[in-house]
């Protein structure tokens, strides 16, 4: 839980800057013994010009399995709440011992279950309050999602 919390303070102060990650995964999570973690790969990362609104994607990849519904129906949509859900399968990762998520799916099939209203499941050993922090991340309504603050 004390990784979600430092990974969470991480990606407000990033909010608050007014800097989209775009990419964030636990595979972006740099962890060393008894030190705080850090976020990383800031390759798909953009500032926004104003803060609160959304940003467009400009051709770059897509991380599917961990993009909201929001920006896998337009490619565009990013914001701070899109990287709230990132931060969500962020969680669910950390409390799968790093499992993928959707992981016997393909991305097209992954993407369709997204838009579609399909969230992953409870970890096994996740605290339910945990998870629902996690499934509220994942709401459809990217106005109803939590922000980092």
């Amino acid at each position: 839980l004390m990784m979600c919390e430092q990974i969470c303070h991480a990606m407000c102060e990033m909010a608050s800057a007014g800097v989209l990650h775009r990419d964030l995964a636990a595979r972006n999570i740099l962890v060393q013994s008894m030190q705080p973690v850090h976020v990383s790969d800031f390759g798909l990362a953009r500032r926004l010009l104003h803060v609160g609104s959304a940003a467009a994607s400009t051709g770059s990849l897509v991380p599917v399995r961990w993009s909201a519904p929001e920006v896998l129906r337009t490619g565009a949509g990013w914001s701070e709440k899109s990287d709230v859900y990132s931060y969500g399968v962020t969680m669910w990762e950390i409390f799968s011992n790093g499992a993928e998520p959707y992981a016997n799916r393909s991305d097209v099939e992954a993407a369709e279950a997204i838009v579609g209203g399909e969230r992953l499941p409870r970890p096994k050993d996740c605290p339910h309050q945990v998870y629902a922090l996690m499934r509220d991340c994942w709401h459809q309504d990217p106005a109803r999602r939590p922000s980092f603050q």
